[in-house]
């Protein structure tokens, strides 16, 4: 899984957008969340529990590395944690998840000899993936086929992304391989709610691998 949630006090490893080699954390100057109203007002509801409470957020991120601020907003989630035991203490707080991220979150590392317009759609993709997985997939498939168009500009003539991974085996059937498995995703994306957070996050790591593959041989850095 790639996706993230976070609290005003904790937050997850996320790669910072500016050098790719900081992790940014929570400013909390900037940080802010309310209440829907729809979640208001189910207050009143005589069953009313606080897990039913629904937030949206907004605020930034700062990565200690760079200094470089990235900018969130997304939706939260009330907590409540009952004792189990005698130690145990109760708690309850709010707890978020990100829909989306500017500049755009990288989910991996992209070879920096990748081509640019592959390059392009893949951002599009990771933009996607906090609020459609299945949006996001098809752009990993158009990238997919502008890869295979720019390595081998004769494989635009073949229509059939299908025929055309398999005509590309006939020089990179190690990479054909891994490319034919994503194109599988890719038509489940089609049909939707049919394709899983997970899926896209192993379609991300044969994407990578593939380029890796393709540009540098150095797969064994995702291992």
């Amino acid at each position: 899984r790639f996706t993230v949630s976070f609290t005003e006090h904790n937050t997850p490893p996320v790669l910072c957008p500016h050098c790719s080699s900081g992790e940014i954390k929570l400013d909390n100057a900037t940080f802010s969340f309310e209440e829907n109203p729809d979640s208001k007002a189910l207050h009143s509801h005589p069953e009313f529990e606080a897990d039913w409470i629904e937030y949206r957020y907004s605020g930034s991120f700062l990565c200690p590395n760079c200094n470089g601020r990235t900018y969130s907003c997304g939706t939260g989630r009330h907590y409540e944690f009952h004792p189990q035991g005698p130690d145990d203490e109760y708690e309850d707080f709010p707890i978020f998840y990100p829909k989306y991220f500017e500049p755009v979150i990288p989910l991996f590392l992209i070879h920096n000899k990748c081509p640019k317009p592959v390059q392009d759609l893949l951002f599009s993709s990771f933009k996607l993936a906090w609020t459609d997985v299945s949006a996001s997939a098809n752009k990993l498939r158009i990238a997919i086929e502008t890869l295979l168009n720019t390595i081998d500009p004769e494989l635009a003539k073949i229509t059939v992304l299908h025929q055309r991974i398999e005509a590309f085996s006939k020089s990179q059937p190690e990479v054909a391989e891994l490319l034919m498995a994503i194109k599988w995703l890719g038509n489940e994306a089609s049909h939707e709610g049919a394709l899983k957070e997970y899926d896209l996050a192993f379609a991300y790591e044969v994407m990578e691998l593939s380029i890796n593959r393709l540009f540098d041989d150095s797969e064994d850095k995702i291992k």
